[in-house]
């Protein structure tokens, strides 16, 4: 029991209380009495003790004891002690029942023998602590622990609180104080007990509290739930395979999310997602309840819609992930501020939260980030290049822990001659002791990673990177590619997990160096997507013979793309048998393509009854096209009847973008009735966001529903009505029923047709509706409709209108919105104004997630005509934003300055910017640097790389 009121003389009551208990057990060893003797102590107490790291109740205790223990085995009394354990309040609630409103509101009532009477066998030998368990039932699948039975918020990721002022014994964590995303938080978890699985990602910046949030709700379940946490061997390998074994009433803890989702370009996210997106509408496995958390950097990249290019890397995340986020905000309001005051009086921690964190930002001072910020600032050169090296390899794609051999060769790059002469001999330890020293009892910058009981402990420590330094340090050396010295230290000393991640950013930055050496490894153990990223890249480079052999090399060794791209390189030298060997290796792989591939080639050698199986195999694979190849060769072969007999059993059974095919088929060759069916289907599925066949099927058959059919086709694709769709509204006098239809969706349910609707009313020419219907669904902190009214009221001429908004964007940070508002006062003259808008613009877009990594040039060109005094009509024949900066810099300080820029812009990762680097040196007759810098990229700090050689493969050894 617990007798005192105070925290601090709680603990000091339990030492008091362990110290008897050892005396007693010595005693009786030393008397030699009949009493068997423990080889193992459990010490069960409700007082609640602090987890912090060395100052807190837990350590200060497991110290005591470990020292008292030592003191009685050296005594020789005979008393030997294997191990102990202090089971505290913290635990007991998780034992002693399953409801968690009792356990809280009685836990005075519960003495030592009614804790030990309830632990039954748990006491019986020295498995103390909670272990993961298999799946019940014996089936394969992920090791999960009962929910009700995890008392560590630490091994779960939740940060570690600051350290309290005085001696006082605190709880691990400080009291929580529910706030409005808790809320939103249970409605999913609410629906995941009645039985819906259910998705929710906390979105918010480091610190915020979105694992806190999480902890708190798991331990809010019923009895029975568990949780399971993918992390090895990696946490996205670890979730795709025993995914499909989740049973239910399971939480699947995904923090860190974009560990799982933004992984190196094999597909593996992509992967990740799809099968997340199954088992939530898997019936079977419901309910489970997925919890992740993530910055809002990585959400924006995940879900942000594809490029121009229709490059879409990010489809399966965005579909899985949309509509699920739960914003955390930065900062706790009046509302939970009065709450914390109340939960505060026993706590000094949380009251020095309340004196000094600044703007509400409670979770981020108790988590120690003010100080840490504070200890970056002013570090000395050794460690301030420590901590830097440490966010430059976080940032360019290392996974955490970071080898302190790493950090130890890349930190000398960082330092200038005159600070790498100054430094003492003892440099590296100094700096990394004060990189690692607790702030406040938090851990501090960096933090060495203890390895767990079983793990094999590595030669030399590794360190993890706070989270909220890393978070600020990727905004301010967002352009940085690091140095020469840290990418020689990745290519040494990176784990092999993470080398595809660094490799795709170093060749993103024009690295190809870096780039293909940290392929390298890989290559020479067997990993044909290696091979082909450096066969890739050398062939980007201009070296044709090894990029081939890299080729030949990954085909060899599984690597379908690459499989595929050898075959067709052989069938245009008409090398027709070996250009078959190899599409047979994937055909035994099971790709589709090379099926498909081999068998037009049988069919044009008039080997048909060769090709069925070939084409009936990549069917039963899912594929569309060699659905349609068959079932003409059945018709050419058997008949129509019998083609069409088999192509609607393969509709029946396979529902989708079979539906769409088979019925253009039946449609072709005849079968009206049934083709219109099927296409129906696929209509009423959404099984393809193409929507020029379901405009022109629907135009013909004119039906009634033919409209509601369209449109909600249009919401399940997730994709918007482009100009065909809309000219077809139009011509058909559809556009009222469209809008009546729309605003119906809109009062319904939680679709937004907004923009669609404001899209058909323009594409009508109803243009102050269309802004009128943007201004009526306005959220004025949505910078993103900010910004889409704004450019709407410019399209109608409404330049004062469009400016207010622009304004109010920009100022809640949006960089665009800054340039418009400069644009909009260089109209009236007021360059001064404009020119600082423009350069706050600048700033912006360098920190802005949803930019990448390189600056605007279209920002950066307006600054630089500002600067210079150059109306924009001087060079109006430059409509290109990166031609234009290349102009004026070599107008105002020579060719070299512009070249200098755009090597930069290379090193910040700019796609065009090595193409224009090489077109101005060949411009300027300088065509062996030119070519140099095409051949061998960049190097970090915006140099024309030094030449190295291409990995020379022994092609021989090939099978």
């Amino acid at each position: 029991m617990k007798p005192k009121s105070t925290a601090q003389a709680n603990g000091l009551w339990l030492k008091e209380e362990i110290r008897k208990e050892i005396d007693g057990w010595a005693d009786a060893a030393a008397r030699n009495t009949r009493t068997r003797l423990p080889e193992y102590l459990v010490f069960v107490s409700n007082v609640e003790l602090s987890s912090s790291a060395r100052t807190g109740g837990i350590d200060r205790l497991d110290a005591y004891v470990t020292g008292r223990l030592a003191e009685v085995a050296r005594s020789g009394v005979g008393l030997a002690v294997k191990g102990f354990v202090i089971w505290h309040a913290d635990q007991l609630r998780s034992m002693l029942d399953a409801d968690r409103d009792v356990r809280q509101a009685f836990p005075a009532l519960l003495s030592v023998t009614d804790v030990l009477s309830l632990l039954g066998p748990r006491t019986a030998g020295p498995g103390l602590l909670e272990t993961e368990e298999p799946v019940p039932g014996g089936a394969p699948g992920p090791l999960t622990r009962h929910i009700d039975r995890l008392t560590d918020p630490f091994e779960l990721e939740v940060h570690r609180a600051i350290a309290p002022s005085t001696d006082e014994i605190v709880p691990a964590l400080p009291a929580y104080v529910e706030r409005e995303h808790d809320l939103v938080l249970a409605e999913v978890a609410a629906r995941a007990v009645a039985g819906r699985s259910g998705l929710a990602v906390l979105v918010g910046d480091s610190s915020t509290g979105k694992t806190r949030s999480c902890w708190e709700l798991i331990h809010g379940l019923p009895p029975g739930w568990r949780l399971w946490h993918p992390i090895s061997p990696s946490p996205a390998e670890a979730l795709l395979a025993d995914l499909p074994h989740v049973p239910p009433r399971t939480v699947i803890w995904l923090n860190d999310l974009q560990q799982y989702l933004l992984t190196p370009p094999n597909g593996v996210g992509s992967r990740v997602a799809a099968a997340l997106r199954a088992l939530l509408r898997r019936e079977g496995a419901a309910p489970v309840l997925v919890l992740g958390t993530i910055w809002p950097k990585e959400w924006d990249e995940l879900t942000r819609p594809p490029g121009a290019l229709g490059q879409d890397p990010h489809a399966q995340a965005r579909a899985l992930l949309r509509g699920h986020d739960i914003e955390v905000p930065d900062a706790f309001n009046e509302s939970d501020l009065t709450r914390l005051r109340a939960e505060a009086a026993g706590d000094s921690r949380l009251r020095r939260a309340l004196e000094r964190a600044e703007s509400g930002m409670i979770t981020q001072y108790l988590a120690g980030a003010p100080v840490i910020l504070e200890r970056y600032r002013h570090a000395r050169p050794a460690a301030r290049a420590l901590m830097d090296a440490a966010i430059d390899a976080r940032r360019l794609g290392l996974g955490s822990p970071i080898p302190e051999e790493l950090l130890e060769r890349a930190v000398p790059g960082y330092l200038t001659d005159h600070q790498w002469d100054s430094v003492a001999d003892d440099w590296f330890g100094t700096a990394l002791a004060y990189a690692t020293a607790p702030c406040l009892g938090a851990p501090g910058p960096l933090a060495r990673i203890r390895p767990r009981p079983g793990d094999a402990a590595p030669e030399r420590p590794r360190y993890r990177l706070a989270d909220y330094l890393e978070q600020s340090g990727r905004a301010q050396r967002a352009d940085s590619a690091g140095t020469a010295s840290l990418w020689d230290a990745l290519v040494l000393h990176a784990p092999e997990a993470d080398r595809p991640a660094l490799a795709a950013e170093a060749a993103d930055r024009f690295l190809y160096g870096p780039a293909v050496r940290l392929h390298a490894e890989a290559v020479d153990n067997g990993d044909g997507a290696a091979a082909r990223a450096v066969a890739e890249l050398l062939a980007e480079t201009g070296c044709r013979q090894e990029a081939v052999d890299h080729y030949v090399t990954a085909a060899y060794r599984g690597d379908i793309p690459s499989i595929r791209e050898v075959a067709r390189g052989l069938e245009d030298a008409e090398a027709e048998d070996e250009a078959a060997h190899v599409r047979e290796m994937g055909v035994k792989l099971g790709d589709d393509h090379s099926r498909e591939a081999r068998a037009r080639v049988l069919i044009a050698q008039g080997e048909t009854d060769a090709a069925l199986p070939y084409l009936a195999d990549a069917v039963t694979g899912g594929s569309v096209s060699a659905l349609l190849m068959l079932a003409d060769l059945m018709a050419d072969t058997r008949g129509p009847q019998s083609a069409a007999a088999w192509v609607r059993r393969q509709a029946a059974e396979n529902e989708g973008p079979f539906a769409r095919a088979a019925g253009r088929w039946l449609l072709h060759h005849g079968f009206t009735d049934d083709g219109h069916a099927l296409l129906r289907k696929a209509i009423t599925v959404g099984s393809d966001p193409d929507l020029s066949w379901i405009t022109a099927f629907l135009a013909e058959r004119r039906e009634e529903r033919r409209i509601d059919d369209l449109l909600r086709h249009v919401f399940t694709a997730e994709s918007e009505m482009d100009s065909p769709e809309l000219d077809w509204l139009a011509e058909q006098s559809l556009v009222e029923p469209a809008l009546d239809w729309l605003h119906g969706r809109a009062a319904s349910d939680a679709l937004d047709p907004t923009r669609t609707i404001s899209r058909v009313l323009w594409h009508v020419e109803r243009h102050d509706e269309g802004i009128a219907h943007l201004l009526g669904a306005l959220d004025p902190d949505d910078t993103f409709q900010l910004r889409h009214l704004a450019g709407w009221l410019k399209k109608a001429g409404r330049f004062v209108e469009a400016y207010a908004f622009d304004l109010r964007a920009a100022e809640q940070g949006h960089p665009d919105a800054m340039s418009g508002v400069a644009q909009w006062l260089e109209t009236r003259g007021r360059h001064a104004e404009a020119l600082r808008e423009y350069q706050r613009a600048v700033r912006a877009t360098a920190r802005a997630a949803h930019t990448g990594r390189h600056l605007s040039v279209w920002a950066i060109a307006a600054l630089l005509e500002r600067k210079m005094g150059a109306p924009g009509e001087v060079i109006s024949d430059v409509p290109d934003p990166m031609d234009r900066a290349i102009h004026l810099l070599r107008r105002e300080s020579g060719p070299h300055a512009a070249e200098d820029w755009l090597l930069r812009q290379a090193e910040a990762g700019h796609p065009a910017a090595l193409g224009r680097a090489v077109e101005l040196l060949a411009s300027q007759g300088m065509e062996e640097k030119a070519e140099r810098l095409r051949r061998y990229g960049i190097q970090p700090g915006g140099l024309v790389a030094a030449p190295w050689s291409p990995p020379v493969l022994d092609m021989e050894a090939l099978d």
